[in-house]
């Protein structure tokens, strides 16, 4: 036999064998219904992160190999709390009679509800479906920071707004955006939103600043001036006064506005030129 043929060979007996090593795991819930495992699930007293302690013993005589899956939703038993989204699979081998403890890598999914109580018991769950499913799958062994995960998930489990996940200039976190823009089937947002952090609030709902980037062109010469007016015309805000002399070429102005107490509501970015509208862009707080 050639070479190539023998390496073509061992190379389908190894995925044959990681196929047939993966079809060993069985869902924890499949698992837990069965009696092949206790599941114990307690709340750390947090709802970002690492905010999930769970407890499993294995109660047969030979290997469970259990499954954690990303995208199951944890069931808080108190009604006003969160319940906690998975966003990370978990594969675990638990010898005969064994017992392992781990953390857990989940997000809350009901913004209003309170945070889960420390020592909280949750109920395995069900799978989330849908967006929230995706969601999971999607970050599942990417390197996101949590604040980018909570908000994402918030986009999809509590009609959040898609800037709220701020992007910035970071590739991967603009990835993620693009692709929750297609599964939303809306435009992409060009700015992110910042909220105020409150103190035992998992979500202010109080914008800060809006930030972002607008591009323009000049064909010729002028005095350039940026303001930012409300729904009516109102003018909220002066990016900068008409003071700075532009020459004919393609210009990109970084914006950081304050929008602390403004309400909520459509609002637009307008260029002018030597006092001519040269460009209007909108957002939404």
């Amino acid at each position: 036999m050639k070479l190539t043929h023998i390496l073509i060979a061992a190379g389908c007996m190894a995925a044959a064998h990681s196929a047939h090593a993966s079809e060993k795991y069985r869902s924890i819930a499949e698992l837990q219904e069965n009696g092949s495992i206790s599941v114990q699930i307690l709340s750390t007293g947090g709802y970002s992160g690492n905010c999930v302690n769970l407890q499993m013993k294995n109660n047969r005589s030979d290997t469970q190999f259990v499954w954690i899956e990303a995208g199951r939703r944890l069931d808080n038993p108190v009604e006003t709390d969160q319940d906690i989204l998975l966003v990370r699979e978990e594969k675990i081998a638990l010898p005969p009679f064994a017992k392992t403890q781990r953390l857990l890598f989940g997000f809350c999914c009901q913004a209003s509800n309170g945070a889960p109580k420390t020592d909280t018991t949750f109920r395995i769950g069900s799978m989330a479906g849908g967006n929230l499913e995706w969601l999971a799958g999607f970050i599942d062994h990417k390197k996101y920071d949590t604040y980018t995960i909570q908000q994402a998930v918030w986009v999809f489990s509590d009609n959040h707004q898609l800037a709220s996940v701020v992007a910035g200039r970071d590739p991967l976190i603009i990835d993620l955006r693009k692709a929750m823009a297609k599964k939303l089937n809306i435009t992409l947002p060009w700015y992110d939103i910042q909220y105020r952090t409150v103190d035992n609030t998992p979500f202010s709902g109080q914008h800060t600043r809006v930030t972002g980037e607008i591009e323009f062109s000049s064909a010729s010469a002028g005095f350039l001036s940026i303001n930012i007016r409300n729904e009516v015309g109102m003018l909220m805000h002066v990016v900068t006064e008409e003071e700075n002399a532009l020459y004919g070429s393609t210009y990109t102005v970084p914006l950081n506005i304050p929008v602390e107490h403004w309400g909520k509501g459509r609002y637009s970015v307008n260029v002018y030129i030597d006092g001519n509208l040269k460009k209007k862009q909108e957002f939404v707080l």
